[in-house]
């Protein structure tokens, strides 16, 4: 080839898109400079509470929260629970490791699908169809919400992958005929049911407006295929769980319904438009593509993948999204709307006569979402840490902690206290994760509920907890107003436990006559000596 040629179309193509692949693979290196920056370790709490399940599965106690007790359904993905057992038998790292690691790569696959199928089924358009629909994931990967997600060692990666799969299931089936897109699409929609139940309106609606809405002809047969075949596995899957741990729903549903937490103060921490504008900050461009190209023959196509969208985002009105940092509950559904504009993408043809004046308002609107979301959603974030700093400050349940001593090393030095009891002994608290994975050999009360059926079937009692006998109590977050005061005016707390007030941030009691409390009174002096330079009273 002379040097004065020019390279053919396709190869300008191949290396244009492998550009955009190159820089979509930056996602690959971005999790592993925020592991390194936290020493390889999440600092998300709630991620080992699935490391402490994996760990009794994987010791032959199946999934249970304590050693010895009946499974629990305490967890919102049980999937994931085998996901990270698995993940701890095969990598010989710590559990700080292993999770956020499982989530980075559950994140990259999902990126692979929908990069895959962006390509596949853009191939026969135009270059620049490609680059846009790539150009979207590369925004998505390096989103603030998606990136925080990639590192949590939470389950969202896996939803969000269950959902990249379904999303993308319509283009791939397009060429089978009769009931096997129906059966294919229950599966799929299944799939993310199993992976997390609150996925159900997209697992449901997704197949029946494919089928009656976007096909050429409704196709009302296939359509209950698809609904019977659904209805059919959730209803298998629903009679397992109820005789294996007697709920059908994680116990979350119970404890994160709105008012269960009565005096709860951290509400302001989970602002649910908030999470909304985070999550669509990741798909701006796809919503820009969606203003400027959809039209009236592919309208419906996107409202179907939308109004899932729209249905779900209703439905978390409902529960109290405690942990849904930059909209941990809402992420999963970016697939759809990446989907949506997908196809309008892949079918877009200029129109040959059509006035400049609603091509310029399309294209106005799409710069306004493109700059007013992503601003919201900085917004949001600044007023959190204003609000934050103001709560730290405000009067209103939280005790004085003792010493200005940052909370990840608070935590780590109650997990290491807690590993240290022998086998048989009793810890109550609400942060349970770190302490919990650290030490899967003690019993461990979840304050809040979220794996404690008595607590998460009929609310918190002072008097019931107590009955269990805790060696050690490590108060709830001061943001549990109420459990904190029902316990500090509990008369048998007041009586047989020594209680120091904001030691270890919430505070700390322990049991008077346990056979352990001298060895942990003196385990909190050294602490308070390392922690504080004094001696605990």
């Amino acid at each position: 080839m002379g040097i004065g040629r020019r390279l053919p179309r396709p190869t300008w193509r191949a290396a244009l898109i492998l550009l955009c692949l190159i820089g979509l693979a930056r996602y690959y290196v971005k999790p592993i400079l925020v592991l390194r920056a936290h020493g390889a370790l999440t600092t998300f709490d709630d991620a080992y509470m699935f490391a402490r399940y994996a760990h009794h599965v994987l010791s032959g106690n199946g999934v249970a929260w304590n050693v010895g007790a009946a499974p629990i359904y305490g967890l919102t993905s049980l999937p994931y629970v085998f996901v990270v057992a698995a993940g701890l038998a095969a990598v010989p790292l710590e559990d700080g490791t292993v999770l956020p690691l499982l989530s980075w790569v559950l994140a990259g696959l999902a990126l692979a699908v929908l990069a895959a199928t962006a390509i596949v089924h853009t191939r026969h358009r135009p270059a620049i169809v490609s680059l846009i629909a790539l150009g979207c994931l590369i925004w998505l990967a390096d989103s603030q919400g998606f990136a925080f997600h990639t590192t949590t060692g939470m389950d969202t990666m896996l939803a969000f992958l269950a959902t990249s799969v379904l999303a993308v299931s319509w283009l791939w089936i397009a060429g089978l005929r009769g009931p096997v897109q129906a059966i294919i699409l229950a599966l799929c929609g299944y799939a993310c049911y199993a992976v997390r139940p609150d996925t159900v309106i997209y697992a449901a609606a997704l197949p029946a407006g494919l089928l009656l809405v976007a096909s050429p002809v409704p196709r009302w047969r296939d359509a209950i295929i698809a609904a019977v075949g659904l209805a059919a596995l959730i209803a298998m899957d629903t009679t397992i769980k109820l005789a294996v741990f007697g709920d059908w729903v994680p116990l979350s549903y119970y404890a994160k319904q709105a008012g269960f937490y009565e005096g709860y103060l951290g509400a302001w921490r989970w602002n649910q438009l908030e999470a909304i504008t985070a999550t669509l900050a990741a798909a701006v461009p796809c919503l820009a593509v969606l203003i400027c190209a959809v039209n009236r023959d592919r309208l419906r196509v996107t409202l179907v993948y939308l109004l899932p969208v729209v249905l779900t985002f209703a439905y978390f009105t409902r529960i109290m999204q405690i942990m849904g940092h930059f909209g941990r509950y809402y992420l999963p559904s970016v697939p759809f709307i990446f989907v949506a504009s997908l196809l309008v993408l892949r079918d877009f043809r200029l129109p040959k006569s059509r006035g400049l004046r609603p091509l310029v308002l399309r294209a106005a609107a799409a710069a306004a979402i493109a700059f007013v979301i992503p601003y919201l959603s900085n917004q949001g974030l600044r007023t959190e840490r204003q609000a934050y700093r103001a709560d730290l400050a405000a009067k209103g349940g939280r005790p004085t902690a003792i010493g200005p001593v940052d909370y990840w090393t608070v935590l780590q030095s109650i997990a290491a206290l807690v590993k240290g009891l022998p086998r048989g002994s009793v810890v109550a608290a609400s942060e349970v994760g770190v302490i919990g994975a650290g030490a899967p050999h003690v019993d461990i009360i979840d304050l809040v509920g979220l794996h404690d059926e008595d607590i998460a079937h009929h609310g918190f009692h002072a008097d019931r907890v107590l009955a269990r006998r805790p060696d050690l109590i490590w108060l709830p977050h001061y943001d549990y107003v109420r459990i904190v005061h029902d316990l500090e005016s509990d008369g048998e707390f007041r009586r047989d436990y020594a209680y120091c007030p904001g030691f270890l941030e919430f505070g700390v009691a322990v049991r008077n006559d346990s056979p352990r409390a001298d060895a942990i009174k003196a385990s909190l002096a050294e602490l308070s000596r390392t922690l504080y330079g004094t001696g605990a009273s």
